[in-house]
């Protein structure tokens, strides 16, 4: 929301495209395995932008997340970015229905959605078009060739001493520790844009950190070498193995690494987290967290 405010950023920097697009995508390959789609990234290695890059990967993600909806199974999304008036040219093209052109008139607009109710907010894009706007930019839709949607961000050209920011690849917030410094953690968590802003705020800080969606998977890696993570990022809600049942079963089986732990939710008023609340054995925030506040918590704990 303080986005779509048109909140101003604070960390520009220059940063490679591809890494960054190659960090989202990658934290969709769950979901792009299970439903059968396949991302198809073009864009150049030396191309760089200036921008927001937690913003970047921000707007990239949402408008990956909704191109995934509309994908059906055997389907490719395209990404692709190159050079644009000095800037950044990116687009990602679907193969879905399209938009309509009554809609595209409306497709920025927060909480508007074609979407059922438990579908989606309809903030995805408003987010997008907000973070746009704020470096400058500007967003459109149109059809892609051969049916589909094509969302296409130009990310104007201009330097972090342009925008009152961090020179480039450093951070507006946050004094730069050596890398490993810190040890390694893990993130358990099925959104890949919680994840990706974690793990960016954690490297700053020293941390070495290994991302999952899943907490089964990230179970087993740590019953296979319960030494090697420092601490532990966990969200509650899941698919498939909850955060209480990774709770539980670290409870039995790896005490001192639950002890480690920080549990994360946004819904700590209903009866389950009450009640899951007055037994947890590692120590829970609450959503919405700053990150860097939420990583130099998880320093105390380790301290301690």
């Amino acid at each position: 929301m303080s986005v779509i405010g048109r909140r101003r950023l604070l960390s520009t920097s220059t940063f490679r495209v591809r890494d960054a697009v190659d960090s989202v995508v990658a934290g969709f390959a769950p979901r792009c395995a299970k439903d059968g789609v396949r991302i198809d990234v073009e864009v150049p290695a030396a191309l760089e932008a200036v921008a927001d890059v937690t913003g970047f990967e921000q707007v990239l993600t949402n408008l990956l997340a909704n191109a995934l909806d509309v994908t059906a199974s055997g389907s490719a999304i395209e990404v692709r970015a190159r050079v644009d008036d000095g800037g950044v040219r990116l687009t990602v093209r679907d193969r879905g229905p399209g938009v309509s052109g009554p809609d595209r008139a409306r497709v920025f607009e927060p909480f508007w959605t074609t979407k059922r109710a438990w579908q989606g907010s309809g903030l995805g894009l408003a987010v997008v078009d907000a973070i746009v706007r704020l470096h400058g930019g500007s967003i459109e839709v149109r059809d892609g060739d051969g049916g589909g949607a094509e969302f296409v961000v130009r990310w104007p050209d201009r330097s972090p001493s342009e925008t009152g920011a961090a020179a480039p690849g450093q951070q507006a917030d946050a004094t730069p520790k050596v890398a490993g410094s810190m040890g390694r953690m893990m993130v358990i968590d099925d959104e890949p844009l919680v994840r990706s802003t974690i793990r960016r705020c954690a490297e700053v800080h020293g941390w070495i950190v290994d991302e999952t969606d899943s907490a089964s998977v990230g179970y087993e890696q740590l019953m296979s070498d319960p030494g090697r993570f420092r601490a532990v990022i966990c969200d509650m809600r899941l698919p498939g193995m909850t955060g209480t049942e990774f709770h539980d079963a670290l409870e039995a089986n790896a005490p001192d690494v639950l002890a480690r732990t920080l549990f994360v939710t946004g819904d700590l008023a209903s009866q389950e987290m009450a009640s899951f609340s007055e037994r947890c054995r590692g120590q829970i925030v609450t959503k919405p967290f700053v990150a860097r506040e939420l990583v130099q918590r998880l320093a105390n704990l380790v301290a301690r």
